[in-house]
């Protein structure tokens, strides 16, 4: 990968995660805050703050650039940061959902559109609450059907 394509990707994580970052919380003492690393090529964006009683101190997104691909090792997003950078122009070839098994992990492998991303995050989140066991299962065999669905897209 060339200097002004590898720039270029770093700019995009960049715009994308400080309009993620610039939404405020209005439920609660919540900040906003971006990590940018160019010397490693890690991009976060952290939430820290107060719900009450409550510490708040997590990663909702965290990107790195490895070898010449985007790799999304966290994404707490509702639709997906993959879907961001695809409509910034950055080619499906070239991101990697970290996050996923060693067999799903780049878009162009599960289907030519992103629906298949968003029902994956629709089902791990209405599996919030289960016991683990019971929610592994229910996950796996959901994933599986999506799996199916995306390689015929």
């Amino acid at each position: 990968m060339d200097y002004t394509q590898l720039d270029h990707y770093r700019q995009v994580i960049e715009t994308i995660l400080s309009e993620y970052a610039s939404l405020s919380y209005s439920y609660a003492d919540i900040q906003s805050e971006v990590v940018f690393d160019r010397n490693r090529d890690r991009y976060l964006w952290m939430d820290l703050g107060w719900n009450g009683d409550r510490r708040i101190h997590g990663c909702l997104v965290h990107i790195d650039l490895i070898d010449g691909k985007i790799w999304i090792q966290r994404d707490g997003t509702e639709e997906g940061i993959a879907a961001d950078l695809e409509r910034a122009g950055i080619p499906k070839e070239h991101i990697v959902l970290g996050f996923r098994p060693t067999g799903v992990k780049t878009l162009h492998r599960l289907c030519s559109c992103l629906r298949c991303v968003g029902a994956a995050r629709r089902i791990r989140a209405s599996g919030r609450g289960l016991g683990g066991e019971v929610f592994a299962k229910v996950c796996n065999e959901q994933f599986r059907k999506i799996i199916a669905i995306a390689q015929s897209c």
